[in-house]
């Protein structure tokens, strides 16, 4: 989770729900082990979550959690890989050189699939004439000869008479 989001009276380390030997870390954590080893940003690789998009950046940016498999076990998950290049900066005068990490999304070829079915499928609709509904009067309904109801033939009307008479002869 991202640290904007997380619940900040959440501190420490604790038990999985997952159980076992994995633990959960909040911000505090992270925070605390970059300021202590000199760093900015901690990368690690995780079983992603159903439909993510591969990457997720977490503990107010100091934490990204990357997984390359996409569609992994027909999750239908984006993968993502990382690149990573150096920038040259200036600092109060002075040239420094910084790492700027750029996560790349590797689509998920059935989300992809699916998104396509999804758009053939609202452009066919939209392609099919839209036929109009007859407009309902105060007359009654009557079952024709197929035994279909029809609209507007109630007993005394014109349609219902030549009706009858058609279906005499």
């Amino acid at each position: 989770e991202d640290g904007k989001d997380a619940d900040p009276m959440v501190f420490g380390v604790h038990e999985s729900p997952r159980g076992g030997v994995a633990a959960q870390f909040a911000w505090n954590i992270t925070k605390t082990f970059c300021a202590r080893n000199g760093l900015s940003l901690i990368v690690r690789s995780h079983q992603s979550k159903r439909g993510s998009r591969g990457f997720d950046v977490m503990h107010e940016n100091s934490l990204v959690r990357v997984f390359s498999a996409r569609d992994y076990e027909g999750h239908g998950n984006d993968g993502a890989i990382l690149q990573v290049t150096e920038e040259k900066i200036e600092v109060s005068g002075e040239e420094k050189t910084l790492l700027v990490v750029r996560p790349q999304v590797v689509r998920s070829t059935q989300k992809a699939r699916d998104e396509d079915a999804k758009r053939q499928l609202e452009a066919a609709l939209e392609m099919e004439p839209v036929k109009p509904q007859p407009k309902k009067s105060g007359g009654g309904r009557k079952k024709g000869r197929k035994g279909t109801l029809k609209a507007d033939q109630g007993p005394g009307s014109q349609s219902s008479k030549e009706s009858s008479s058609s279906a005499a002869s």
